[in-house]
């Protein structure tokens, strides 16, 4: 089949999965990606993800992650629900609102990947989403497909900034040329815009496009598993949406397609998106366990949740 005609093909597929956006890349290096994670490592802004360091070449030379591999092809999903959670309760990332995203993303990916192997038995692939060392969002910047915001999110062009990337690598020849980006900055178009760095109240974002996840309230809600103690987090206990929630762009959001993005309703009725600080304290960790465990707040778990809870509860008594 004409390589154009199959990226057409499987454009259309894709859109009638409900992916926002598509678009295919030669595999090539990605050696300034990698020199900017290794001066964020370097410059101890990566807290504990000592797993950042690992996979160096594999992060550089996405070639290596399947033997004959010669494209990405990158695959944009919005998650921006319209059932959002009352500002009073304790907070939620919105991606996490719904069944994690990387089964969701990868079913769908898998669906696809029979779609186009069906035609062509040649046809060799992997999936990723978030869940290996790539570059992800440098990939779908190199597709077209958007540019990274200040606040070092990939914002895409046709839905904003409320989107998450799956990728598959293949053996599937690309018709288009490996763009070589000099820096994040010469692709981004926010201008003057500042809001994501101004109203970060950890001060994170520490200058645009760079951030310290030590004072991240994503990472220390989820990824900082060494330290329970983590501060005022803003009455956010799973993630953060703040830099995102005040980007111009994300009121360019097209809103969720899938059906399992939207918000859990857990086994008494509720919605994940109504829990209040007295449901979250009085949870226990089997109906914890009963009806999140395809949610990305398993990733933290119940305990680590409450603990950060306390800890809001306690900064607001004592203001």
């Amino acid at each position: 089949m004409d390589k154009l005609l199959l990226i057409e093909n499987i454009k259309r597929y894709s859109a009638k999965l409900g992916f926002a956006d598509f678009g295919i890349i030669p595999l090539g290096k990605y050696s300034k990606d990698r020199e900017r994670l290794e001066k964020m490592i370097f410059e101890n802004r990566a807290g504990n993800m000592h797993y950042l360091s690992n996979n160096m070449s594999l992060r550089e030379d996405p070639k290596l992650l399947l033997e004959g591999a010669c494209s990405a092809m990158i695959f944009i999903v919005s998650y921006q629900n319209i059932t959002l959670q009352e500002s009073s309760l304790p907070q939620i990332a919105k991606y996490s609102y719904g069944i994690d995203y990387h089964y969701v993303i990868k079913e769908r990916l898998s669906q696809l990947c029979d779609y186009i192997k069906h035609d062509n038995p040649q046809f060799i692939y992997r999936i990723f989403t978030d869940s290996a060392p790539i570059f992800e969002r440098s990939m779908a910047v190199k597709a077209g497909l958007g540019f990274i915001g200040k606040n070092t999110m990939f914002i895409s062009r046709s839905s904003g900034i409320h989107n998450l990337i799956g990728v598959v690598v293949s053996n599937l020849e690309s018709p288009y040329k490996f763009e070589d980006i000099e820096d994040v900055t010469t692709s981004s178009i926010c201008g003057d815009c500042k809001k994501c760095l101004e109203n970060c109240p950890t001060g994170a974002l520490i200058s645009p496009f760079v951030i310290d996840a030590k004072k991240c309230i994503s990472y220390n809600t989820i990824e900082n598993r060494k330290e329970e103690r983590v501060g005022y987090t803003h009455n956010r206990v799973f993630g953060c949406d703040i830099c995102i929630d005040v980007c111009p762009w994300s009121k360019k959001s097209i809103g969720v397609i899938w059906d399992e993005l939207r918000p859990l309703k857990l086994e008494n009725g509720q919605l994940i998106t109504s829990l209040s600080c007295n449901d979250w304290n009085n949870m226990t960790s089997g109906y914890f366990k009963r009806n999140f465990r395809s949610s990305p707040l398993l990733r933290a778990g119940l305990k680590k949740i409450q603990a950060v809870l306390i800890e809001q509860i306690k900064y607001e008594k004592s203001k």
